[in-house]
């Protein structure tokens, strides 16, 4: 029996391989990916999901998810471990398609 999972993440070098160590397990049944701010901007961090989806051919959905915090001001991306474009500025040539749903903090509540 599988477990079903929805990865909440900001794909930078570490998420990277968590996702690719979910999506290879026999236990796991990877059924999204929702992209958000952190390592890399929220359109950096959910283009990175994309792109693993298609090269990997995961099976899942993307959907790119909150931009900023919902308490506090964003601190920016990690720039420093995860390079500008959160992989370590390892080239990405191909450009993924979107995503299949676009969240956005201003429909979120902290209630």
């Amino acid at each position: 029996m599988t477990t079903k999972i929805i990865l909440d993440t900001d794909p930078g070098i570490d998420d990277a391989m968590a996702i690719l160590f979910a999506e290879a397990s026999p236990e796991i049944e990877l059924v999204g990916l929702t992209s958000v701010f952190g390592n890399a901007d929220i359109d950096t961090s959910t283009r990175n999901a994309l792109y693993l989806k298609e090269r990997f051919g995961f099976q899942c959905d993307v959907a790119k998810g909150a931009s900023q915090p919902l308490e506090r001001p964003p601190v920016g991306a990690s720039v420093a471990v995860h390079g500008e474009n959160g992989f370590g500025d390892v080239a990405i040539t191909e450009q993924p398609s979107a995503p299949i749903r676009a969240l956005h903090t201003s429909t979120l509540s902290t209630q």
